[in-house]
């Protein structure tokens, strides 16, 4: 065999075995990201009273890609505020001024987990929508005279604790790399 011949095998079994590694290191940000947007979703729903299934459905995790710099998987969120109808609510109720019966008086409610809030706000439907919210007035009278009312989004919140889950996310990308690369070179 001719080193020419030999040199051509030589540099397709390197190129292939880059690509197998770029597979790998893909691979491993993937399984990171996953668990990176678990941790996430612990942590978001220990600031706010919100439902994990509605922050998991709110993180969306992109594919690895890969640009001059290397690889990289990215967690983004959707950056609209949150109705306060989907925190832990209850409406209020006090006697009518009539003394027969009662009516509704506000909304108790808690968006952070420690902290509860009660105030004469009121459910309404939306315009549009099929969902109820909870709004406040912001004149005495007329027809238009109130606000829907919405806490932080999920992105903002998720803003909040990225910094705190960032050290056990590094370590799961090194063990995952590893991992991977024992799998390649095993």
């Amino acid at each position: 065999m001719s080193f020419d011949r030999q040199l051509e095998q030589a540099e397709k079994k390197i190129s292939a075995l880059a690509e197998r590694a770029g597979d790998a290191t893909s691979h491993a940000l993937n399984r990171a990201a996953i668990e990176a947007k678990s941790r996430a979703v612990d942590e978001i729903t220990k600031q706010v009273a919100l439902d994990k299934s509605y922050v998991r459905e709110r993180l969306k995790i992109s594919k690895t890609k890969k640009d001059e710099t290397g690889y990289y998987s990215q967690i983004s969120a959707q950056n609209q505020g949150v109705l306060l109808t989907r925190f832990p609510y209850a409406q209020t109720f006090g006697p009518r001024k009539s003394g027969v019966g009662q009516k509704a008086t506000g909304i108790k409610g808690r968006i952070k987990t420690n902290r509860e809030y009660q105030s004469n706000f009121f459910l309404m439907p939306l315009k549009n929508s099929n969902t109820m919210g909870i709004a406040k007035r912001t004149k005495a009278t007329g027809r238009d005279n109130y606000r829907v009312l919405h806490a932080p989004s999920v992105a903002q919140v998720f803003n909040t604790v990225r910094e705190d889950i960032s050290p056990e996310v590094i370590a799961d990308i090194q063990k995952n790399l590893m991992r991977e690369l024992e799998k390649l070179y095993g």
